[in-house]
């Protein structure tokens, strides 16, 4: 994280501040705590949508998905339309439409899936 910004609970969660402590980004929690960064990247959540974040908490992809899966080589598979199915203390994911995305952080531009 760059300086003057921390990670925080509020009523609604984790939330990343600013040194003033005026909300940044929420992101989004995997394993009981904030996304891991991935190619440069993690996810957040904004108005029940996904996008992901950089290490400076520089929004790089706006949250305009339902679910993001994280980068890999270069790519990342989001969907929109989805479901959360309860599984355990876990939930799975059934979206009607998924995409691939490229990481603006690596220079590989992959076409969207149709």
């Amino acid at each position: 994280m760059a300086h003057g910004q921390g990670l925080i609970q509020d009523a609604q969660g984790w939330v990343y501040v600013n040194d003033e402590g005026k909300p940044i980004l929420r992101p989004f929690i995997y394993d009981n705590g904030p996304d891991y960064f991935e190619e440069g990247l993690a996810r957040f959540v904004s108005k029940g949508k996904m996008g992901f974040h950089d290490q400076a908490l520089n929004i790089q992809i706006p949250a305009r998905y339902d679910f993001a899966f994280p980068f890999v080589d270069g790519i990342a598979k989001v969907g929109m339309d989805c479901e959360f199915i309860p599984d355990g203390e876990h939930r799975s994911v059934n979206c009607k439409q998924w995409e691939t995305i490229s990481n603006p952080l690596s220079g590989r531009r992959t076409p969207l899936a149709k």
